[in-house]
């Protein structure tokens, strides 16, 4: 329930990637725990007992869902983006409204990990420079599928077609390769082109240069998700849902 103890947990989720603290619109009224979870119609939002130290100072409220493997996205959604060079200053700042390791968990466990934060406080650099992006954050509209909705949603804009040829692998059962291709019609463009995978990739990021009006690069997932891409020279942004190509196994396309 506490935006601070979300904030919390986003920035010290880990050191290398950027945090997101998501904004869900509180219920005027939340239930206690039903007497089987597995009976609920809806998704519900549901007031714990506090069985434990870490549930009170955490003030925490957890949600139940009659489908859980569908992605919980509520119209109101919203999601703030702290870049990662930001999450020293804004640790030092929450330890000063007293939201700490030592706070907010209310353990042993939680005291050494305040005393291992505080001696990191004094050997970091007092004003950290965060370079500013070059273009704002954008807002993710589907966690599960952090590219979709954020390229324009189109697979052709003008001369330009993102298009992707799903295979499965043979060495590896069960996964598939991916190779995605942008092309100019023309046959003409030259520079860098972007092509934006799921944040899970180890590569979510990679970058070709175009010959001829055309790049491709290639991936190997377990099942679907969406691709974004970016020309560099005129700044086209592409979007392809994979699991919406009617060519591509359906096993892929149902994951």
């Amino acid at each position: 329930e506490s935006p601070l103890v979300s904030l919390f947990f986003a920035v010290w989720g880990n050191d290398q990637d950027d945090a997101g603290v998501y904004i869900v619109r509180r219920p005027a009224s939340a239930s206690k725990l039903a007497p089987s979870p597995f009976k609920a119609n809806e998704v519900g939002f549901v007031f714990p007992g506090y069985v434990t130290a870490r549930l009170v100072s955490q003030r925490g409220l957890f949600t139940v869902h009659p489908q859980p493997e569908d992605p919980y996205n509520p119209p109101e959604l919203k999601q703030i983006i702290i870049l990662n060079g930001a999450k020293m200053d804004f640790r030092r700042k929450l330890d000063t409204y007293g939201i700490h390791h030592g706070a907010v968990m209310a353990d042993l466990d939680g005291l050494c990990r305040r005393v291992v934060a505080v001696q990191g406080y004094r050997g970091a650099p007092a004003a950290p420079s965060v370079p500013a992006p070059t273009t704002p954050p954008r807002p993710r509209i589907r966690p599960d599928d952090p590219q979709k909705g954020q390229w324009g949603g189109k697979s052709a804009v003008g001369p330009w077609t993102l298009s992707a040829e799903v295979t499965p692998k043979e060495i590896r059962p069960g996964w598939f390769r991916i190779d995605v291709e942008i092309k100019n019609e023309a046959g003409t463009g030259e520079g860098e082109v972007e092509f934006h995978f799921h944040d899970s990739f180890r590569e979510p990021v990679k970058k070709k240069e175009m010959k001829d009006g055309q790049a491709s690069v290639f991936v190997v997932a377990y099942g679907a998700f969406t691709v974004g891409a970016r020309v560099m020279s005129t700044g086209t942004e592409l979007e392809l849902d994979l699991s919406e190509l009617a060519e591509a196994p359906v096993e892929f396309r149902n994951r």
